[in-house]
C-alpha cells in the first residue's frame, strides 16, 4: 500500500506542477491581422519596384532581325548589358529610341556625344526590328558616325532553323 500511495502522490505532484493538460484538438484559427500586414508590405515593394525602373521605350521587344550564321562578338557584345551602353532602337515605324526617350536622327549625334564625354565604351549598338526599312536606318548610322562612333553592333537573333536552298543566292 505505502508503494501505490506514493506512485499516486507522485502523480498528484506532476500534475500540480503542469496545470495544463494537452488536448488532442487542432488549432484551426489564423491570425489575419499578420496576413493582411504581410500583403500591405508585399505590394507597396512591388509598387516602389515599377515606380523605380525606367521607362522602358515600346518597341523593346521588337522582332529582330534573324541570321543563320551570326559573328559572335563575344566580350563586345557583353557591353551591350553595361548600363552606360549606348543603344538605339529603330522601330518598324521608323521612330528612333535612345535611352527610353524619342529623337529624330538629327537629335541623335549630339546625344551620343554627350554619353561618350561622360565616359560611355567607344561602341554603339543598334537594335533595328526586323520589318524596319533601310531608308528609316541609314541616317541614324550616319549619325553614329558623324558623332564619331566607328564600332558598330546591329544585335540581332541567331536563327535555328537551317538556311534553305530557295532562300540563297
Amino acid at each position: 500500500m505505502a508503494g501505490t500511495m506514493k506512485y499516486t502522490a507522485g502523480s498528484q505532484l506532476l500534475a500540480a506542477m503542469n496545470p495544463r493538460r494537452r488536448t488532442n484538438r487542432l488549432i484551426c484559427n489564423s491570425d489575419w491581422n499578420a496576413f493582411a500586414v504581410i500583403m500591405t508590405l508585399v505590394v507597396f515593394v512591388a509598387l516602389i519596384v515599377v515606380m523605380a525602373t525606367p521607362d522602358i521605350p515600346p518597341y523593346t521587344w521588337g522582332q529582330l532581325p534573324r541570321v543563320h550564321h551570326p559573328k559572335i562578338v563575344g566580350a563586345w557584345t557583353w557591353g551591350a548589358n553595361r548600363s552606360d551602353a549606348m543603344i538605339a532602337m529603330v522601330a518598324r515605324d521608323g521612330n528612333v529610341y535612345f535611352s527610353s526617350e524619342t529623337l529624330l536622327p538629327q537629335e541623335l549625334a549630339p546625344k551620343i556625344r554627350q554619353c561618350l564625354r561622360t565616359g560611355s565604351e567607344r561602341r554603339f549598338y543598334l537594335r533595328a526590328d526586323a520589318r524596319v526599312r533601310y531608308e528609316a536606318v541609314k541616317p541614324v548610322l550616319e549619325a553614329i558616325q558623324s558623332a564619331g562612333v566607328e564600332d558598330i553592333s546591329v544585335l540581332t537573333d541567331e536563327s535555328k532553323d537551317p538556311p534553305s536552298v530557295n532562300n540563297q543566292r
